[in-house]
């Protein structure tokens, strides 16, 4: 089953409001814009979304979609996903923050469908991108090691076995992409300028 887990429990610090509810476009917020797109692709959609209380939110929006609050407090995006690990027996997902509502599932379900047991990401210009990746249950079972010890990096928990993936490779996979279109794909919308700019 090729599954994708929405990472939706970040804080939105740098924006100063919840970024998943913000309008993409016609009344249409983030979170349900992103859904829409990867139930389209994935077989299964998982949304994880952080505190209960942040879920239940979710959930007003998105009854039939599938919300894993976190099993832990204040532990970041490796805490969602040791929880849907825990709590959904996946073994195997493409994970993306809610913060990519532009984000290209081709790309995502390519990264799955590389991931064996251990990880694949995409790496450009020497930065690698942990939340834009696929994960295996060898991974994940080093994230709950990591987070036992409160080591909440998920740099951490990957091993040497991890693949990455430049914009050109990936391009050169799904040739229906250009290299300019999967940067902008994967931008991140963390203030309010990227968001007037994605209005645009």
């Amino acid at each position: 089953m090729n599954i994708l887990v929405i990472l939706a429990g970040g804080k939105s610090t740098r924006m100063g409001k919840d970024k998943i509810f913000l309008h993409i476009y016609d009344g249409v917020t983030f979170i349900e814009y992103l859904y829409q797109k990867a139930c389209e692709c994935f077989d299964r959609v998982i949304i994880s979304s952080g505190q209960e209380e942040h879920g239940e939110k979710i959930r007003a929006l998105l009854p039939e979609a599938e919300v894993v609050p976190d099993l832990f407090k204040e532990k970041g995006p490796m805490g969602g996903l040791v929880s849907v690990f825990r709590k959904t027996g996946a073994e195997r997902f493409a994970v993306l923050p809610a913060d990519v509502p532009l984000a290209n599932m081709e790309v995502l379900f390519f990264l799955l469908e590389q991931c064996k047991e251990e990880a694949c990401m995409i790496r450009e210009d020497g930065f690698k991108e942990p939340l834009i990746a696929a994960y295996g249950k060898e991974v994940l079972s080093r994230m709950e090691q990591c987070l036992a010890k409160d080591e909440l990096k998920l740099m951490k928990a990957i091993g040497d076995k991890v693949v990455f993936y430049s914009y050109e490779e990936i391009k050169e996979a799904v040739p229906s992409l250009k290299e300019e279109d999967l940067k902008a794909a994967f931008a991140n919308i963390n203030t309010e300028q990227d968001y007037r700019d994605l209005l645009k």
